[in-house]
């Protein structure tokens, strides 16, 4: 395995108000089989293990639905807090030491909500991360993970401004963003070493939500991953459309879990 650098997003977790509901209705969407052992669920797909999935705690994360966590790698945990706590950004749990992975991490909580959770390994072996669906600052493809695995995670945010993101992230994470306009939305995309790591888009005010990650999962057809959301007790937040930024980025839709927890699906083409 490949080592891993500063800034890069290498495991979620699903937290959720009702995991049983949740890893049925993930079963059904994506085919994904569930393990538990240690006190821990385990989303899987064919033989990879992709995510974990945990009951919300009862305290230190505020919030009526599940969320996801999402985990970025650092080189020193301890200086990334220090970091967060200067730009006011308070740590909703840990730091916590993983003896299994050989891992330290802890978990912030965002201005407005979203969950990240920056992480430090012992062991250079540790699991890399997914590849994104977009191109590198030299415009050379990256190859995309296969269909039923994670491909994009994208943070969600009612603020209106995102210049506080890019100088929260940058601190946190080295990421740099690449900010544009869409409309009345604000996007952008966090980059490491020209990498792409993570998206940035502005909710409109009527979403009143909190922010939160959405990550996204490639599937073949957007079309019947809706559908079959729908027919499991899950709501289609987004209805399937084309990606805006044209034909090559395939279709999406955003789908929500019986639970309350937000997924993404994509049928980008490798």
């Amino acid at each position: 395995m490949s080592e891993p650098r500063q800034g890069r997003i290498i495991w979620r977790e699903l937290l959720s108000v009702r995991p049983e509901a949740a890893a049925d209705f993930y079963r059904e969407l994506f085919g994904w089989s569930v393990t538990e052992g240690r006190g821990q669920r385990w989303l899987w797909q064919g033989r990879s293990r992709i995510a974990g999935l945990s009951p919300l705690p009862a305290d230190g994360v505020a919030t009526p639905a599940s969320v996801w966590l999402v985990y970025v790698t650092v080189d020193d945990l301890a200086a990334t807090l220090d970091g967060a706590r200067r730009r006011g950004i308070a740590a909703a749990a840990g730091p916590v030491v993983d003896a299994t992975s050989k891992s330290r991490f802890a978990v912030l909580g965002h201005r407005r909500g979203a969950l990240t959770a920056p992480i430090e390994h012992d062991d250079a072996a540790a699991r890399p991360a997914e590849p994104a669906p977009a191109r590198g600052a030299d415009g050379r493809a990256i190859p995309m993970p296969p269909v039923g695995h994670f491909c994009w995670h994208q943070l969600n945010s009612g603020e209106s401004d995102l210049a506080a993101f890019e100088t929260d992230f940058a601190t946190l994470f080295g990421w740099k963003l690449d900010q544009r306009t869409n409309g009345s939305a604000q996007r952008g995309t966090f980059y490491v070493d020209g990498v792409p790591v993570a998206g940035l888009h502005t909710m409109p005010e009527k979403a009143d939500a909190p922010d939160h990650w959405l990550p996204f999962v490639r599937v073949a057809d957007v079309r019947a991953a809706a559908a079959e959301a729908a027919a499991n007790d899950g709501r289609v937040m987004v209805a399937p459309r084309r990606h805006p930024a044209g034909a090559a980025h395939g279709a999406f839709a955003v789908l929500a879990d019986p639970t309350g927890g937000v997924v993404g699906v994509a049928d980008i083409a490798a």
